[in-house]
Formats: C-alpha cells, structure tokens, sequence
C-alpha cells in the first residue's frame, strides 16, 4: 500500500462533512500539482555554493536551524527560490482544475493555498496553472516555516471555522497539522512518475462538487 493510499482512507469525509464546508485549503507541490522540482539538485547547491548540508525536510523550515549568518541564510534562500522558480516556469495551464475551482467558487467555497514555496515561485505557479485569479488566500513561507501557523493563518483570513474547512496536502507533517488544529484532512496521490495536476485531487473536487449540498 502507497502511503498516500493510508492517507486518503484515513481522512475520509462523510456528507455531513461535505455539508458544514466553506473553505478549501490546499498545498502546492505534490497536492495541486508536481512540478519535478530537484531538490536533490538544491541540497548540492547549498552544499557547494555555501558548504551547507540540509538532508532534514522540510528544507525551508530545516534550513533556519542549520544556518545563523543573516547573510549566508539571505543567499540560501535566493539558491532555494531560483530553482523553485525554474520547476514553476514548467508547470503548464489545466483546464479541468480551473472549472473545477470556479465550480466550487460559484458554491462559495473559498480558497486558499498554503505553501513552503516562496511567494513569488508560488504565485507564479498559480499564474502558470491559469488559477491565481481563483485564489482567496496565499500563506508562504514568508509568512511562516509552521505549517501548523500557515493553516492558522489561512482560515483567519478565510474568515471561517476549524470545522468548516478540508485541508489538502501529501505529507504526515500536513496531516498531523492539521489534525492539531481541528481540520478536516485529506491526503492526496500523485501517482508515480507522475507530473502536472495529480488526478487523484481532480478525482475529489468532483466528488466534493457532486455531494455539495
């Protein structure tokens, strides 16, 4: 069994669920879409470029305990974003996300998106997919490294309840976070090999868009 396979049958939401839901709360990679980002191909850079070695994830929140220089941590992160920002000029329009995001808007559903990207790589991304206009509320790392406080910070903005909200995400980390909080998870496949929008998120927005009360 995949463990995205454990995630999605132990977050599994009833139509009661469905009914209390406001708010869409989704992650960027892995979650909304793959975008084959190396970050093997960073971690060498850190590791050449400043003789920083990071193999704890997440590296955006990982990296603020391994570096204490300003200056070395300020160059670390330009290393971090440039490659964010080359995996974010290859993601590619989708049309099926974005009508169904404007079927879920047209419901009133909010959403939001919460990321460990930078806000200029997540927001290109969001461009490239042809759904920044969609998009209520972006929490970055800028914001914060927690992804606890990220959640936090997302549905403040959204205006709505713990209860009222579905977090979407790929990690033990954002499912954990989210339990924490009183939020509805639910784990997302992107299949392997996979690239683009997973079809396993697709596969539940209709779901969501059909049981919508």
């Amino acid at each position: 069994m995949r463990r995205g396979d454990c995630l999605r049958r132990s977050s599994s939401l009833d139509r009661e669920g469905i009914s209390r839901l406001r708010a869409l709360i989704i992650d960027v990679d892995d979650t909304l879409v793959v975008t084959g980002i190396d970050w093997g191909r960073v971690r060498s850079r850190l590791r050449e470029e400043l003789g920083v070695e990071i193999p704890e994830k997440p590296l955006a929140e990982k990296i603020r305990l391994r570096i204490k220089s300003s200056s070395k941590l300020t160059r670390a992160l330009k290393i971090i974003e440039e490659e964010e920002m080359l995996s974010a000029k290859a993601v590619r329009r989708d049309d099926e996300l974005v009508a169904l995001l404007n079927e879920l808007r047209g419901r009133r559903v909010r959403i939001a998106i919460v990321t460990l990207r930078s806000r200029a790589s997540a927001e290109e991304v969001l461009r490239c997919l042809g759904i920044y206009s969609l998009i209520d509320i972006l929490v970055t790392r800028e914001d914060s490294v927690s992804r606890a406080e990220q959640l936090k910070m997302a549905v403040s903005a959204l205006g709505v309840k713990n209860d009222e909200v579905v977090f979407l995400g790929d990690t033990e980390i954002d499912e954990g976070s989210a339990r924490l909080l009183g939020i509805k998870y639910r784990g997302v496949s992107k299949g392997p090999n996979a690239r683009g929008v997973p079809q396993d998120l697709k596969r539940f927005l209709k779901h969501l868009i059909h049981s919508y009360p």
